[in-house]
Formats: C-alpha cells, structure tokens, sequence
C-alpha cells in the first residue's frame, strides 16, 4: 500500500480516537497501519493499548497480520 494512503488511514484513525477513546479495534488497525509504516514503537502502544482495552483481542492478532508480535505487547 501507498506511504501516503497508510499515512492518511492512521490520521484519519486518530481523529476517530479523538471521539472514541476507548476503541480497542481503532487502536489495533492504528498499531497495524503503523507497523507497516515502520513505526514498530507507535505500533507496539497502540496494541498495547488494544489489549488494555479488549483482552480478549489477543485471538484477533494471533490470526491476523501480527502474529509474533503478541510477546511484545504484554
């Protein structure tokens, strides 16, 4: 995917977190986005923040795009 469109999707993910903060699934679409950016470090917050919010979303990255990623977010 296209630098600019990533870059757009997480600014567009951020404006939505700014009305709803306690998403947990914005928050891991913003971690993957970042993640494919190359932000590893702004990628590990906010999956981190994911599974603060849903713990229950660590299912969800073991059978997505984040697999071996899961270690680093406890």
């Amino acid at each position: 995917m296209d630098k600019e469109l990533l870059q757009a999707a997480v600014a567009a993910i951020t404006a939505a977190l700014e009305q709803d903060a306690q998403n947990a699934t914005l928050f891991h679409e913003r971690g993957r986005l970042r993640f494919q950016l190359g932000d590893e470090e702004g990628a590990m917050q906010d999956l981190r923040k994911a599974l603060e919010l849903n713990p229950s979303i660590v299912s969800e990255l073991a059978n997505g795009s984040f697999q071996g990623q899961i270690g680093k977010c406890r």
